[in-house]
């Protein structure tokens, strides 16, 4: 498998797990924020601080904004290998790539989605890498965000 294809394909990654991480904190806040009328006593000290709705709405528009930054940034990114993925001529092989560098999916959850065995997922992961072709201007080691 060419390494270069494959750091290619792994540059979306960083930005979909970021992404996914934020928006695991935005569900956290809209439910507090839901939550605000009535408090939860379960026995244990929260502080001396207080928490007031206005604090949960501004961390709420802060965490919204990053993840609209991040998702402006990556875009450009995801466009480019998804163009990459989509040009492959078998499909089995464009799914698993997709679900893998797109998705973030771990080859074990994309063969229980695709119904395929481990060992023909990691085929055509392998088939799929081999038949990538990158794109003219891509420079080998291009840092992300560049």
């Amino acid at each position: 498998m060419d390494q270069v294809k494959r750091d290619f394909m792994v540059r979306y990654l960083p930005y979909a797990r970021q992404i996914k991480r934020l928006g695991e904190r935005l569900n956290e806040l809209e439910k507090r924020m839901e939550g605000v009328h009535s408090p939860q006593l379960n026995g244990m000290p929260r502080g001396t601080r207080r928490y007031s709705l206005d604090d949960d709405m501004a961390r709420y528009d802060e965490l919204m904004m990053r993840v609209q930054s991040l998702r402006a940034e990556a875009q450009p990114i995801k466009s480019e290998i998804l163009n990459c993925i989509d040009n492959l001529l078998e499909p089995q092989a464009s799914a698993v790539l997709e679900l893998r560098f797109i998705d973030d999916a771990s080859l074990k959850d994309i063969g229980a989605e695709l119904y395929m065995s481990p060992r023909t997922v990691n085929r055509w992961y392998t088939k799929g890498i081999d038949l990538i072709t990158l794109p003219a201007d891509y420079e080998p080691g291009e840092e992300l965000g560049e």
